[in-house]
């Protein structure tokens, strides 16, 4: 079901359409709260020196990123799987 609304500013007209179930379920979904996050397995963050960053081209990465330290953390320090 939708619904119309007019708004009227001076001369102009503008028309709304507002599908409802659209907009509850929009509002229900406020209400939830997000997924809680996983712990990274030691696979998943480990450097990898077998893969280049996908940003860069540099080595080793970050597994769980796909991109090296400096581009994953932004801290010149990570660089060489120092993180």
């Amino acid at each position: 079901m939708k619904s119309e609304t007019k708004i009227i500013n001076g001369d102009a007209q503008l028309t709304v359409q507002i599908d409802r179930e659209v907009l509850e379920t929009s509002m229900n979904n406020k209400n939830k709260q997000p997924p809680k996050p996983r712990e990274l397995s030691k696979k998943e963050t480990e450097p990898d020196w077998s893969r280049k960053c996908e940003i860069c081209g540099q080595s080793p990465i970050v597994p769980c990123t796909g991109m090296c330290g400096p581009c994953t953390f932004g801290e010149a320090e990570t660089m060489g799987g120092n993180w």
